[in-house]
This record gives C-alpha cells, structure tokens and sequence, in this order.
C-alpha cells in the first residue's frame, strides 16, 4: 500500500525517539522474563524427581514439602507470564505509537493533501484510518513475530541442554 511505500523511503532508528526508548525498555523487560521463565520451566522440570520420589517413599511430609516448592515455582512462572503478556501488548502499542508519528509526518508533508485528492485512487479516502489499520496489522505481525521466535530458540535452547544433561549415561 501507499502507507508502506511512503515508510520506505525513511528508517525509523528506535534510539533516537521517546518512543523508541521506551520500546528499547520494553525489549529488554521482555527478553529478560523470557529468560527467567526458561530457566524457571527447567526448574520445574528437575522438580519432578523430588516429587515423583516422596511419593514413591510414601513421605508424607516431603510430599508436602515438594507441594510448597511447586506453588511457588508455578506462582513465580505465572506472574512471568502475566508480564510477558503485558510487556507484549505495550511492546506493540509503542511501536504503532512510533509508526503512527512517523506516518502522520509522511503523509501530512507540504502539498500532500493536493496530491492525495488529485490522485483519484481509494488511497484518498480516510487516509487516516488507512494509516491507523496498516500500522496496527504491521506492527502487531512483527512483534508477534519477532517475540515468538526468540520465545522459541531460548525453550529450544534451554530444553536441549536439559536433554542432552539427561542423555549423557547412554
């Protein structure tokens, strides 16, 4: 579309703006729960042997010891995750804040609007709304894009270290 094409011609650099600052911010809030969930999942995930040995014991009180140790795991993974979700959606929100900025100085440069209604094509009408739909499906697709294939590549990484741990006796 012309909203794109229009973006093209300038890079938008996250350090040298308000909002790329806070995007940087953001990022780096982000990548470090990920990280600390990762390493939480392992966590939970050598709790298991604990857990799976009191009962095979019948231990009552280090069976509700490893219950303790479970909630709180699984409370400390659940507020990471409510703050990855958070930082996600405020992650996407700056950025069509920032794209939205940027756009509006493209499309409201000197004689644009002449040029917009002479040009006799759909992109003249309600270019503002063009504008708010394209730089919401841009950046909601990126982040989603981006978050989810680091997400990814750190439970890869974090869970075939845990594999090759384990398969290290065959």
């Amino acid at each position: 579309s012309l909203t794109l094409e229009l973006a093209s011609d300038r890079l938008f650099f996250l350090g040298e703006t308000p909002v790329g600052k806070r995007i940087i911010m953001l990022v780096a809030g982000l990548v470090t729960a990920i990280l600390v969930t990762s390493y939480g999942q392992v966590i939970l995930n050598d709790w298991n042997q604990p857990f799976y040995d009191a009962i095979t014991r019948r231990d009552l009180n280090e069976f509700l010891y490893q219950l303790g140790v479970y909630f709180v795991i699984v409370s400390c993974l659940l507020v990471l995750d409510v703050s990855q979700r958070w930082l996600t959606e405020t992650i996407k929100f700056r950025l069509r804040e920032g794209l939205t900025r940027d756009l509006l100085k493209l499309w409201m440069a000197p004689r644009r609007a002449f040029w917009l209604a002479t040009s006799g094509s759909q992109v003249a009408v309600n270019p503002d709304q063009r504008i708010s739909e394209d730089a919401e499906k841009l950046c909601g697709i990126s982040a989603d894009l981006s978050i989810g294939l680091f997400r990814a590549s750190v439970l890869l990484v974090s869970f075939a270290g845990v594999l090759w741990t384990i398969s290290a006796d065959f």
